[in-house]
Parts: structure tokens; C-alpha cells; sequence
């Protein structure tokens, strides 16, 4: 039998701080590359404050360079290749961008559409109050792929093994217990084998 495998959507399946930098820049006049990106909290590289960080992602993902967005290289077919069966989205995005990220996926990944969970929060969204740990234990996953450390530290010390997308943002000196680094689609695929 095949495994559960859980996916992040941002930047596991999306490329989305390549056109998030393209966006910004083109809005508010700098000239950031996804190796600027150093943090996943927009307000310190974008030296702002959170709400202001914050209200830029909202309008980023109305924008042409969301709905734009390639999908991270080798994705499409790594998917493919592992059997989207047994895979499911976990993103940290909140609900109300649910409609304009089902319009992303129903362009790159059709059959994925249906295996997306949403766990992320904003301001008033009082109803959806869970995490990523707990998407991955009552959906059975077995091994689970991010790029954000904060999340592959929550997933990991449930017991569940994590396998870091390689970016700028999530460099440390030490990685948490059950998570290893990865550096492309190639290898996630050798290695979920």
C-alpha cells in the first residue's frame, strides 16, 4: 500500500515567493529575488509591520502574479508520478482565499482540487481553529513535505517524519528530530520510493 503523503502548497507545489517578489516589486518598488526572502515573516524583509505585511499577501493573492505563479519545478510530475490518490494539500492559507487557490490548482494540479486543507487564520476567522499537526494525524499521514521550519517542527514532534524544502528562509544550523532537508522534486521522489 502506497503512503499518505501530506504537501505544503507555497513554495513545496506553487512557486510562491518567486512571484510574490515579482509582484511586490512591480507594487511597491523594490527589486527583491526569492534569495532575499530570508524569513518567513514578510514584515522583516519587507521592513514593515506585520499588518502591513500582512495586507500586501491579501492583495498579492488577487493579483495576476498569483494566479500566474509556475508551479515549483518538478512538481507537477512528482505528483504524478507518487499518485495523487494519496496525497493531500496542507496549507497554511486561510480560508478566504479558498476560491482564488482552487483557481490556481484547477490550472497546475486538477486532481489535487478536492485534497486541499486549509489551516491558516486571519483576523476574525474564529471558526477555523486548527493546525497542520493535527491535519496530518487525522488524515493518516505518514510523511509530510513543507518549507517553512515552524511547520515541520509542529508535524515532526508528532512522530511524523518531515522532509524541508531546501529555501533561504528556513536555514538553520541544527534540523529538529524527523525532518531532513531536501533540494528538489527528484529527490523527494527518491526518497518517498
Amino acid at each position: 500500500m502506497a503512503k499518505m503523503i501530506g504537501v505544503d502548497l507555497d513554495d513545496v507545489l506553487m512557486a510562491c515567493n518567486e512571484a510574490i517578489c515579482i509582484w511586490h516589486n512591480a507594487n511597491h518598488g523594490t527589486s527583491y529575488t526569492k534569495n532575499d526572502v530570508f524569513s518567513y515573516e514578510f514584515n522583516r524583509v519587507w521592513g514593515c509591520t506585520t499588518e502591513e505585511a500582512l495586507a500586501r499577501v491579501r492583495e498579492f493573492f488577487h493579483s495576476e502574479e498569483h494566479f500566474c505563479a509556475l508551479p515549483v519545478m518538478g512538481a507537477v510530475s512528482g505528483l504524478r508520478f507518487l499518485g495523487e490518490e494519496n496525497i493531500h494539500i496542507i496549507t497554511a492559507r486561510p480560508l478566504t482565499v479558498s476560491g482564488l487557490t482552487t483557481r490556481w490548482l484547477e490550472k497546475h494540479f486538477p486532481d489535487m482540487v478536492g485534497r486541499i486543507h486549509f489551516v491558516g487564520k486571519e483576523e476574525g476567522d474564529c471558526h477555523h481553529q486548527t493546525t497542520k499537526p493535527e491535519i496530518c494525524k487525522s488524515l493518516g499521514i505518514e510523511i509530510f513535505v513543507d518549507d517553512a521550519l515552524v511547520h515541520a517542527r509542529g508535524v515532526a514532534a508528532t512522530g511524523i517524519p518531515v522532509l524541508l524544502f531546501d529555501n533561504p528562509w528556513n536555514q538553520v544550523d541544527e534540523l529538529p528530530k524527523n525532518v531532513e532537508r531536501v533540494y528538489s522534486w527528484d529527490e523527494i521522489i527518491e526518497k518517498l520510493q
